[in-house]
């Protein structure tokens, strides 16, 4: 069905009603109700009698004059007067034990828990009086420890409970020198700091810092600006001296040439032969020796010409040797003046570095400082904070001590503890009904545990919330024998009970679902075994064939058949024979028609398939389960179906046993023999039952169930488990079978 498709993979278990699992679990929860009020209930009477001694307390009043008065002063000594605060402070082990110490030492042996157990401390109303009461077996131990009580409790509101104002004067007193010792380590972590950072004053030195920053960075702007002013100007020269053909690299080595003699000599010398070599050689050819004469000449010259200018300018050009010098007073000048852009381009490249390492220091030292500054401000404000704090615990220290001189606080002892004469009557009827209660609550929480721990379904209400399909029926538990609806003559019982009228109910909703439907297939399965599914089974039938329905049983529990035992048939042939043999389904089925049918299908005339009387069967045997006649008449077509033995017929159930047990049974479920017989039954019967092995057992149900028309469930109440149930819904809406509903055995 639709609905399976919704179910959960887990489900959570539901609350469990007290009631419901009182009802489940009554035995254990009456023996243990039973033996917890018996238990408390024999402590109760079996306790010694107790002797009660008292003694009162008045807890004297403060007289105090606050410094400051306020409506928090007045509410604080309206809470001094209560004393319920007092009474826990009272109650405590370190006062208990001092008050044991205080004991003779017969009396040594006692605990504070001993004492807590039997002392008893409490204010009667609108008064400043504390009473303190002991109870214990012997009166004089009782008196004993009682004074030991009352002295320790004076001592108590003489010394440690004498003023709030005390307690704070000592908390005070005990923060006052750890505040202190704060201040001072602070203060010397700060000035360390100082001394380590060679820092007078953070401030000042951050802004020198800064300062300095600024000003190199200025004075690299400017050196920037100088540098290219100069660029420029070297830029310049060299465009003048490219304007009057001087080469601006040789020009320096040309003005230092122009001014050696002997450099000039040679030049001269070399000129006038360079021309006379010209002339020659307009006369004579290349390889006169005038020519190579004058060739010779001019390059010694040459040689003494480049001799001359490494003496005086070094390594460096000239252009003197191949060309007259014109001006050479100007370029003299420019010369000078471009000697000197050179020295200054050069210095000033050289100085911006410098100045721009100066930079990136100052800037170093810059950020370095504004990290201390914040150390130092964390410092100072952590110093600050240790003042403020010293300062406020020394003055609230001082206005403490004036309050603690203005007030007193006295306690006093207004009745003695006295022995007492006569045991306290215990409540022995209060113990009893105390002990009848916890038994009871016990009973009903172990009944809650148990129901909680318990995985079945504690009520139909709880499984028609959590099934996502209708409950089709509810069968009570039967009375007897399990299948009521058998007589000895197999015929219905005319006695009416819960039992029976729940299956008839049951297929009454199972005829009116299916009215208008012909050759129903129903396979009846369970989650596990013994939850009802072959009592189910066998009653359904009878009780659907009771409504004149033509109604087939099929044993396909092939494992472990149980149908042929209920009806007392043989089980020496049937299904697994019909599927694996050329026998028949008719011939191996079994009816539980009575014998009157029987008698007549032996000796009345046979019935043919057109209605007419035919020859009487040969040989006839009483104790055939089928007879053939009785075959024909199955098959009959409708209206062949009108003949009186047939509608005798529709009133019992037909049935066919499992056959003999055979290994795979999945399989041969699963044949197209069994698919081949199941198309005939559809034909023949109304409505065909099967009897299936448990889902969580065997795969036969599996495998069968997918080819039936409905799914009924038997849920045995009183067995199944949830996760069980829902594992098995989950199955069956794998494998697509058709969940008409859920029977619900053992109801009640």
């Amino acid at each position: 069905m639709d609905t399976l498709q919704n179910i959960g993979a887990e489900m959570a278990a539901p609350q469990a009603n007290w009631w419901t699992a009182v009802q489940r679990y009554w035995l254990v929860a009456l023996l243990t109700a039973t033996t917890v009020s018996g238990g408390i209930a024999y402590w109760v009477l079996q306790a010694p009698g107790l002797y009660r001694t008292q003694s009162l307390i008045l807890v004297g009043t403060k007289v105090s004059v606050p410094v400051v008065q306020s409506e928090e002063t007045n509410s604080q000594e309206k809470q001094e007067e209560n004393l319920l605060t007092e009474i826990e402070v009272l109650k405590s082990q370190s006062l208990l034990s001092k008050a044991i110490s205080k004991l003779e030492p017969a009396y040594q042996g006692i605990t504070p828990g001993m004492i807590a157990q039997n002392l008893t401390l409490f204010q009667p109303k609108d008064t400043s009086v504390l009473s303190v009461s002991y109870e214990d077996a012997d009166p004089v131990q009782a008196k004993r420890i009682l004074e030991a009580l009352v002295a320790t409790y004076l001592e108590y509101g003489k010394n440690s409970q004498r003023s709030p104002v005390t307690n704070a004067i000592q908390f005070i007193e005990a923060r006052l020198p750890a505040a202190r010792e704060s201040l001072e380590k602070t203060a010397n972590e700060l000035t360390n700091f100082r001394i380590v950072n060679n820092l007078e004053d953070i401030e000042t030195s951050l802004n020198l810092a800064y300062n300095n920053k600024e000003a190199i960075r200025n004075k690299i702007t400017e050196a920037e600006l100088n540098l290219h002013q100069t660029e420029q100007q070297y830029a310049e020269l060299q465009r003048q001296l490219t304007n009057v053909e001087q080469n601006p690299d040789t020009l320096l080595s040309d003005s230092i040439l122009s001014q050696d003699t002997t450099y000039q000599s040679v030049l001269k010398q070399l000129q006038a032969l360079t021309l006379e070599y010209r002339l020659a050689q307009t006369r004579f050819t290349a390889d006169h020796p005038a020519i190579q004469n004058l060739k010779d000449q001019i390059d010694e010259l040459n040689r003494l010409l480049a001799q001359s200018s490494r003496n005086v300018v070094g390594d460096r050009g000239s252009q003197m040797a191949t060309r007259k010098r014109e001006n050479g007073e100007i370029l003299q000048e420019l010369a000078g003046q471009l000697t000197q852009v050179q020295i200054n381009l050069a210095t000033q490249r050289k100085q911006l570095p410098k100045l721009r390492q100066q930079e990136q220091a100052a800037n170093f030292n810059f950020n370095r400082l504004l990290k201390l500054q914040q150390k130092y401000r964390t410092l100072k404000l952590r110093e600050t904070t240790h003042i403020k704090s010293v300062d406020a615990l020394s003055e609230k220290l001082q206005e403490l001590r004036i309050r603690e001189a203005q007030e007193t606080s006295t306690w006093k002892v207004i009745e003695p503890p006295q022995l007492p004469a006569e045991a306290v009557d215990k409540n022995r009827n209060r113990g009893i009904v105390l002990a009848l209660l916890a038994g009871l609550l016990s009973g009903v929480g172990v009944a809650l545990w148990l129901e909680r721990l318990d995985r079945r379904f504690s009520s139909i209400q709880e499984l028609k919330q959590i099934l996502p399909v209708p409950i089709l029926g509810t069968i009570p538990h039967s009375q007897g024998d399990t299948t009521p609806f058998k007589s000895p003559q197999l015929q219905l019982t005319t006695q009416s009970n819960p039992f029976t009228e729940a299956i008839r109910s049951l297929s009454l909703a199972l005829s009116l679902q299916t009215s208008n439907r012909k050759g129903q297939v129903i396979a009846l399965t369970a989650t596990s075994l013994g939850e009802g599914t072959t009592t189910m089974t066998y009653n359904l039938g009878l009780a659907l064939a009771e409504l004149g329905k033509r109604v087939l049983i099929v044993d396909t529990n092939l494992a472990d058949p149980k149908l042929h035992q209920v009806f007392s048939f043989s089980n020496i042939q049937g299904l697994t024979t019909a599927i694996a043999t050329d026998l028949t389904w008719q011939s191996i089925i079994h009816s539980t028609a009575p014998q009157i049918i029987e008698n007549y299908l032996n000796s009345g005339p046979p019935i043919s398939t057109n209605g007419t009387n035919g020859n009487k069967p040969n040989n006839p045997s009483p104790n055939q389960k089928f007879n053939p006649v009785f075959a024909q008449v199955l098959t009959a077509p409708a209206s062949v179906r009108t003949n009186p033995l047939t509608l005798i017929h529709q009133s019992y159930p037909d049935v066919l046993t499992a056959g003999p047990v055979i290994n795979s049974s999945f399989l041969w479920l699963v044949s197209p023999k069994m698919q081949l017989m199941l198309d005939q039954w559809r034909q023949v019967y109304d409505y065909i039952l099967m009897d299936t092995s448990a889902l969580t057992e065997l795969a036969d149900a599996q495998s069968i169930l997918p080819k039936v028309d409905e799914v009924l469930l038997v849920v045995n109440l009183k067995k199944a488990e949830r996760s069980t149930v829902m594992e098995t819904l989950e199955t069956l809406r794998r494998n697509r079978s058709q969940v008409a509903g859920v029977i619900v055995n053992y109801a009640n």
